[in-house]
């Protein structure tokens, strides 16, 4: 199967594409390895197969708006 038939197969019954699909699931392990463990940037980029810490960030802010470090912030604010 080509990459290209994949892709738009997987757009067609998903509903969106597969880099989009893989993007959500990355950030939604992000936040929970954020929220509810003490691991640090280096740690999660690395568990997550990203290549460093400063790529995580960026890829974080870009679909959060805020760093991960402001989403933890935030996060324990909630919760007092």
């Amino acid at each position: 199967m080509s990459e290209f038939y994949f892709s738009r197969l997987f757009k067609r019954t998903i509903g969106v594409s597969f880099r989009d699909y893989i993007a959500s699931k990355k950030m939604v392990k992000i936040k929970s390895l954020l929220t509810s463990t003490d691991k640090s940037l280096d740690e999660i980029s690395s568990e997550l197969h990203m290549n460093d810490k400063s790529y995580l960030i960026r890829f974080f802010s870009a679909h959060e708006g805020i760093t991960p470090i402001q989403f933890k912030k935030q996060f324990i604010n909630r919760k007092k």
